[in-house]
């Protein structure tokens, strides 16, 4: 059976534009139907590109809401895109999940420097938070704390240092690049010395490296490093 059906076939009647499908292994016809805007009695044009379908909430705003929510889809950006005026833009996530937002990113750079995602929320309680502890006898050869991010576009973020040794002599904190780049400059410790440090502004490593420690001379090293990867 083709598409279409005839009214009144034997006097020539119009034709309704239809579709045929197969439903539960019978032929039927589906009625297309052309979308139009407009009140009763108003012919609103019809629907397209330039004559939307208008759509709105079921509820005022900041009101009472039941039922499902809307599904929105977002894309991960490595780095975010450059807009333009007049583009259509995506909702940009993390790597966590969380919605980019512009606004926020502008707010936690005067509160400090906090991603979009975390403003308010204390490092300790973040979901990507760690505790890292080394304790070693002899840390001459730069030695990791913290590995490398498995992700190599994150950065391992550092919010507490703590050093201890038995030993007279510098210690410093680096990462693992081939000319390694200094992190926590030289602490020069006594017997028994002890330096802890709370940056008002997380430490940032270079995107994909480890944090290192490495010692002047050979003794009990102790390093403990509070922070986030993000």
């Amino acid at each position: 059976m083709a598409d279409g059906v005839t009214l009144n076939p034997m006097a020539g009647g119009k034709i309704v534009d239809t579709e045929e499908v197969t439903r539960n292994a019978e032929t039927v016809e589906l009625q297309r139907i052309k979308l139009v805007l407009g009140a009763v009695d108003v012919d609103g044009g019809d629907v397209s590109a330039a004559n939307p379908l208008p759509v709105q909430g079921n509820v005022a705003d900041q009101a009472t809401d039941s039922g499902n929510s809307v599904k929105v889809g977002m894309y991960l950006f490595s780095s975010a895109p450059t807009p333009k005026v007049g583009w259509r833009m995506p909702v940009q996530s993390d790597y966590f999940g969380n919605t980019m937002v512009s606004l926020g990113a502008l707010i936690s750079l005067l509160i400090g420097g906090m991603e979009s995602h975390t403003i308010g929320v204390a490092p300790f309680r973040r979901a990507d938070a760690f505790e890292a502890v080394l304790e070693s006898a002899n840390v001459t050869s730069a030695t990791a704390v913290v590995a490398a991010p498995s992700n190599t576009n994150q950065s391992i973020y550092i919010t507490d240092v703590t050093i201890s040794t038995d030993t007279i002599g510098w210690i410093k904190l680096q990462d693992n690049a081939g000319s390694p780049n200094t992190i926590v400059p030289k602490k020069y410790f006594n017997t028994n010395g002890h330096y802890t440090h709370t940056y008002a502004v997380p430490k940032r490593i270079i995107a994909g490296n480890a944090l290192n420690v490495i010692a002047q001379n050979a003794g009990n090293v102790s390093v403990e490093v509070n922070g986030y990867i993000y």
